[in-house]
C-alpha cells in the first residue's frame, strides 16, 4: 500500500513537470528571459516606452525594453511586507510627461500587529542610473486596519475625472470600504440626471 502511494505521487509529479514542458514547448509565441525580479507584482509603461515594475518587498525598477533594470528606485513607502501584502501596483498618470506622477499602492503596518492598504501620489523624478521619488503624499488609507497577512487587493485603475481608482480587496464585512472601489481625489461631477447623495 505505502509502495503504491509513492508510485501515485512520483506519477503526479511527473505528470505535472511533463505537462509544463510540454506547455512551453506549444506556445504560439516566443518566450525569452529579459530580466528578472524577486517577487514583482505589477508594471506600467512610461511614454516613452520603458516599465515601471514593483516588487512585492518594497522595490520599483525601472526597465528598458531591451530588459536593462535601474537601480531601485529612491523614496518609496516603507512597507509591510508578508503574506500577500507589500509594495501591490503603480499607475502612471496620463500627463506623466508633464508632471512626473505617478500612484503606488502598497501595505503598512499599524499599530498592534495591524495592518492596511495605502496609496500615495508622488513625482518620479528620472536619473541616468534610475531615478527617486519627491512630492510623496497618501491619498487614501485603509482605516481600520485588520490583523494578519491576508490579500489586500490594492490594484489601481483610472477612475472618472482622471483620479486613480483602487480596488481593495478584502471582503466587505471586514471593513466599510474593503471590497470596494474607491475614487481617490476630489469628488467629481455626478453623472448627468443624478445627484451626490
Amino acid at each position: 500500500m505505502k509502495t503504491s502511494l509513492q508510485f501515485s505521487i512520483l506519477l503526479v509529479v511527473v505528470l505535472f513537470v511533463s505537462a509544463g514542458v510540454n506547455a512551453q514547448d506549444d506556445l504560439p509565441f516566443d518566450v525569452s528571459v529579459v530580466t528578472a525580479f524577486d517577487e514583482p507584482w505589477a508594471l506600467a509603461f512610461l511614454p516613452d516606452g520603458r516599465m515601471l515594475v514593483t516588487e512585492k518587498k518594497g522595490n520599483l525598477f525601472i526597465v528598458t525594453q531591451d530588459g536593462e533594470k535601474s537601480r531601485p528606485v529612491g523614496g518609496l513607502p516603507d512597507v509591510d511586507y508578508g503574506g500577500q501584502g507589500g509594495l501591490g501596483d503603480v499607475m502612471v498618470h496620463p500627463d506623466f510627461a508633464e508632471t512626473g506622477v505617478i500612484y503606488l499602492s502598497y501595505v503598512e503596518g499599524g499599530v498592534g500587529d495591524t495592518r492596511g492598504a495605502a496609496v500615495m501620489r508622488a513625482v518620479l523624478n528620472l536619473t541616468d542610473r534610475g531615478g527617486y521619488l519627491s512630492d510623496a503624499e497618501v491619498v487614501w488609507r485603509q482605516y481600520p486596519k485588520v490583523v494578519g497577512f491576508g490579500h489586500y487587493g490594492h490594484r489601481l485603475l483610472l477612475g472618472r475625472g482622471r483620479l486613480p481608482v483602487d480596488l481593495v480587496g478584502r471582503p466587505p464585512e471586514i471593513h466599510a470600504r474593503a471590497g470596494h472601489a474607491v475614487q481617490h481625489g476630489q469628488d467629481p461631477p455626478p453623472a448627468p440626471g443624478r445627484q451626490h447623495p
